[in-house]
């Protein structure tokens, strides 16, 4: 059964971050809409595109505490850990 298991993980090339959160930018800019108008999971996904496929800090903190805003609680753990 583990051999299966493994197999199976061996056919999927592993993702990085960016490929993971990368948003195109007709969908960024509906997400920013939906975002600021309340939505935390788009919030959310903005702050990881930022982070971790642009590298802006800037934009991903004013995604980050607009997730916060939106009710996440991970955005609120993580500016809770940052100095």
């Amino acid at each position: 059964m583990l051999w299966l298991l493994l197999v199976n993980c061996k056919e999927q090339p592993p993702t990085t971050g960016r490929e993971e959160f990368f948003i195109e930018a007709g969908e960024r800019k509906a997400l920013e809409g939906t975002a600021l108008a309340g939505d935390m999971v788009s919030s959310e996904r903005l702050y990881k595109y930022y982070l971790y496929c642009v590298y802006e800090q800037d934009k991903a903190l004013y995604w980050l505490k607009i997730a916060e805003k939106n009710g996440s609680e991970d955005a609120r753990s993580c500016l809770r850990h940052m100095p």
